[in-house]
């Protein structure tokens, strides 16, 4: 059981992506029927591949650390555009937007408390979760360090990974 927990640890934004992937098909396709508007199925692909664009992994640490904070400046500044009344004058839709926002702020918090979760752990088990990812190729690096940037680099993709599939999958389910 704790090799698979590693590996799911070391493979968790694949995973997350492939669920959301299946699940929202399953709701979207066998539930509803499809979609049948046009721009309403445009915008389904528009948004798996948001998704897929922001939960997939990358091989730097520093792009999953531009992720996170590009997603966390992008909510701040666009809950700053709603709440000046520059960007949206319209009632409905700030809202809208309020609503959007207090989901994020949920599924945010909600995702730091599992990524904490998962850092922690990926920190007391480091080889083993790097030996399933196996990502330790260079002899050279100093393993303190690199034990560091790859908890750190588990927690911001995973976060990001489980805030945006989860949105997308809400988003997903709304335009049904």
């Amino acid at each position: 059981m704790r090799t698979f927990k590693c590996w799911l640890i070391a493979n968790f934004e694949i995973v997350m992506f492939l669920l959301t992937l299946i699940i929202s098909s399953i709701v979207v396709w066998g539930v509803a029927g499809g979609i049948k508007n046009e721009s309403a199925l445009e915008a389904y692909f528009y948004v798996l591949a948001l998704v897929a664009m922001f939960s997939l992994p990358t091989k730097r640490g520093v792009l999953q650390f531009g992720k996170y904070i590009l997603m966390l400046g992008g909510i701040i500044l666009l809950m700053w555009g709603v709440k000046k009344g520059g960007w949206v004058t319209d009632i409905e839709e700030i809202e809208m937007y309020n609503r959007f926002f207090t989901w994020f702020w949920v599924a945010f918090s909600i995702a730091t408390a599992i990524s904490i979760w998962f850092a922690i752990y990926t920190y007391v088990n480091i080889h083993e979760v790097v030996s399933r990812r196996m990502l330790y190729r260079n002899s050279n690096v100093n393993l303190f360090e690199f034990s560091w940037l790859y908890t750190l680099d588990r927690f911001c993709n995973i976060t990001v990974s489980i805030v945006t599939c989860t949105l997308g999958f809400m988003f997903l389910i709304i335009m049904m």
